[in-house]
């Protein structure tokens, strides 16, 4: 239900954006989002691996006894 709603909120603005006229603007904007977070991601110092956590071992349910 969330996928269908973020694509109608999209394909809404999609025909605002060319509807109005700004669609030039909205993608000059996108351009400067992009540039600004590649240039924020080549100067980060950080590790983006994630490390795998070790296998939790897997043990075997007791049952409990019945003997009724």
């Amino acid at each position: 239900m969330k996928r269908l709603i973020l694509a109608a909120l999209l394909v809404c603005a999609y025909i605002w954006s060319t509807a109005t006229g700004r669609d030039q603007f909205v993608l000059d904007q996108g351009k400067r989002l992009y540039q600004a977070l590649t240039a924020w991601f080549d100067d980060a110092e950080l590790d983006f691996q994630i490390d795998k956590p070790p296998p939790v071992p897997v043990t075997k349910k007791k049952r409990p006894r019945r003997w009724d």
